[in-house]
């Protein structure tokens, strides 16, 4: 608190911003009236109240209209403190509201400014406001849209149910979000992401809905363009898949065609080389329907078959195909029955990691293939999400070649990837782990 009755130490008192000035109206130096204006013309705030005993009316009135809050005459000094207390609250409320307008103004600018669409409806879905991004990515003002819904913007593109789950969502007070296929004001098409939720009074009741969007055309667009490119991708795998697979079946059947001098006719093959011949041709008549399913061109038909049989059917091929240095084990599990299977498909498999052991064992080796029965449980290790709990039959392949390095292993399991390792100079090579699920009935369309 500090005492001036002289200009200069008023002034060096103001910059030290006091919370409230009691002045006299009549002071030696200078009066009370300047006092009040010096400190208005430097743009303060303070409570100024006039405390005099000789001030009359028509002055007072005046020093209210130059900013004065309030005047107390000296004899009656019990309103002092009343005056005080009043005049500290208002310059309170006056900091609170300013603070308020500067917070609304700030939000104004942001939402005036956003990159993404804003739109504002009352409690029945009609527009109150759009700000100008929602004007640049739909071509409608604000002028043009108040009063109206939302729904001008519909294409037809977006299903009827997807409206009535968002209108069911947001008239609940629960946030939604999902994408539109609108339409702009000059007719072309846009996707818009959008988030859309309720706003409430202090009461808790809905007043409006706030709609947050951003037009996402371009990045629908790039997401188009990669799944077309990761088709395509898919497309020249299968490609180099099916001359690879077709290519393992010509290695077959050349093999079957050289005659075996101590027990065929010069230029004949054997009658069992006969035999195995027409099943990799029936193998590649197989590839052929893979191919077309692929394309959709037919239907996959999965047939009861025991796993077993299927086996010890390819075993001789087998053997043949890995060749004299290379011992074939077979080693299945009794007690087995029948479950659906696509015979062509699993012998194409078999035929693949034989020709893969093959390679990774130049100089000879052990091809191993074991069937057995496999409980997933609950709280088996989440290997395979997608696999639920229960009884399988598994495949188990193994080999005594180089294996696979790690970025090779990592793409284990994607389509068509083996040819393109084997072009690399790597080996993808058998595997553990071909399962195909069997459920308690004992049938699966696997």
């Amino acid at each position: 608190m500090a005492a001036v009755d002289n200009e200069p130490d008023y002034l060096a008192a103001l910059e030290k911003k006091p919370d409230l000035i009691l002045a006299d109206w009549n002071l030696p130096q200078f009066s009370g009236l300047r006092a009040l204006r010096l400190m208005r013309e430097r743009g303060l705030d303070i409570p100024f109240l006039i405390v005099s005993g000789s001030i009359g009316e028509e002055a007072a009135i005046e020093a209210l209209h130059q900013g004065a809050c309030d005047f107390v005459w000296k004899d009656r000094p019990t309103r002092l403190g009343h005056a005080v207390r009043r005049a500290l609250d208002d310059k309170r409320l006056r900091e609170e509201r300013r603070l308020t307008e500067e917070r609304l103004q700030q939000l104004n600018r942001a939402v005036e400014q956003s990159p993404v669409s804003v739109v504002i409806t009352d409690s029945r879905g009609d527009i109150e406001y759009v700000n100008p991004k929602f004007t640049e990515i739909t071509g409608y003002t604000l002028a043009e849209v108040r009063g109206k819904n939302p729904r001008i913007l519909k294409s037809g593109e977006t299903p009827a149910e997807h409206y009535r789950e968002l209108w069911t969502s947001i008239t609940a007070g629960k946030k939604w979000s999902g994408e539109f296929h609108n339409r702009r004001k000059d007719g072309t098409l846009f996707w818009e992401q959008a988030s859309i939720s309720a706003l409430r009074d202090p009461s808790g009741a809905i007043t409006h809905f706030l709609a947050v969007k951003e037009d996402v055309t371009a990045r629908k667009a790039l997401e188009a363009q990669l799944a077309q490119a990761q088709k395509m991708e898919s497309i020249g795998r299968l490609a180099g898949g099916v001359a690879h697979d077709f290519n393992n079946l010509l290695t077959v059947i050349k093999r079957l065609l050289r005659p075996d001098a101590a027990t065929a006719e010069p230029g004949r093959p054997p009658a069992g080389s006969v035999r195995h011949i027409r099943k990799a041709g029936d193998r590649a008549a197989d590839l052929t329907r893979q191919l077309l399913a692929f394309s959709r061109k037919q239907i996959i038909q999965p047939k009861p078959m025991n796993l077993n049989d299927l086996i010890t059917e390819a075993q001789d091929m087998l053997q043949r195909l890995v060749g004299e240095d290379v011992e074939l084990a077979i080693r299945p599990a009794p007690g087995w029955g029948r479950r659906w299977w696509t015979g062509g498909q699993f012998h194409q498999v078999l035929m693949n990691l034989a020709v893969n052991a093959r390679d990774a064992m130049p100089k000879g080796g052990m091809l191993t293939i074991a069937t057995d029965n496999f409980e997933l449980h609950e709280d088996h290790p989440a290997a395979h999400p997608e696999a639920a709990p229960g009884p399988y039959v598994r495949l188990v392949v193994s080999d005594t070649g180089t294996g696979m390095d790690t970025e090779t292993l990592g793409h284990l399991f994607e389509p068509f990837f083996y040819h393109q390792a084997r072009r690399r100079g790597h080996r993808p090579g058998a595997f553990d782990g071909v399962r195909d699920r069997a459920p308690e009935r004992g049938l699966d369309p696997g």
